[in-house]
């Protein structure tokens, strides 16, 4: 009786945390967009651009979302860099800490060694804090790629994956952001991916805000001569509806 009394105690209480991690999902439509653009002028000329969107549709439990990102560099009339990237998602919640996604989608990155690449994802979902002015989640899953390289023939991989963010409110209008990603490669061990970005916003007003990124990417798998890691640095205007 005292071991059922004990069991019972447990299971009251981890009902109760997971729910006072939870907050209300906001429903509906929601955007969050952001730009950046550069240019030099003088010695040299260059220009660079840089966008990302995400769309989401709230409903219920489930989540829809479309997200959309491009960078197009240019030094005195010439490419340096280009890369873009569009891709869907659909998450179901099963409890306000843990769920599960399925994804899908497309990327180019010349820079990178690659005309295309398809990528199709599946994993949970889970919240280990979520709080107002502190999430932190993880995700683990599951990827098959399809790549189409500057050079070769087309070849397929399927890798791993480890997602985790933790997002901090540190005063009303300034937010940091970290988050990670790690990807072992199933068919080829030195193949591994991982990436990085650390980012801190500045609120400007109810719609807009400055924000400031780092974004490490690291692919063991690159053909020489390209280079296995790239960095990008950003200063971008954010709105949010």
């Amino acid at each position: 009786m005292k071991r059922l009394n004990l069991f019972a105690t447990i299971a009251v209480a981890s009902i109760v945390c997971n729910q006072s991690l939870a907050e209300e999902v906001k429903q509906g439509w929601s955007n969050e967009s952001e730009a950046s653009v550069v240019t030099l002028s003088g010695n040299t000329e260059s220009e660079s651009y840089s966008g990302k969107s995400v769309t989401k549709l709230t409903d219920g439990s489930n989540t829809y979302s479309l997200n959309a990102r491009y960078l197009d560099t240019r030094a005195d009339g010439v490419q340096s860099a280009k890369a873009w990237g569009l891709s869907g998602r659909f998450e179901r919640k099963f409890s306000p800490v843990w769920g599960a996604f399925v994804g899908y989608g497309a990327e180019s990155d010349i820079t990178g060694g690659y005309i295309q690449r398809d990528n199709a994802d599946i994993g949970a979902k889970y919240y280990f804090v979520k709080s107002e002015g502190f999430d932190w989640f993880s995700e683990l899953g599951y990827r098959l790629t399809q790549t189409i390289p500057l050079a070769g023939d087309k070849f397929t991989e399927s890798f791993g994956r480890v997602y985790m963010e933790v997002l901090k409110t540190i005063r009303n209008d300034l937010q940091g952001r970290l988050w990670g990603e790690y990807l072992p490669n199933f068919r080829q061990s030195s193949g591994y991916l991982y990436n990085i970005e650390p980012s801190i916003m500045v609120t400007l007003s109810e719609i807009f805000s400055m924000k400031v990124a780092y974004l490490y990417k690291y692919n063991g798998g690159a053909p020489e001569p390209l280079k296995k890691a790239e960095a990008l640095f950003t200063t971008s205007l954010v709105a949010k509806f």
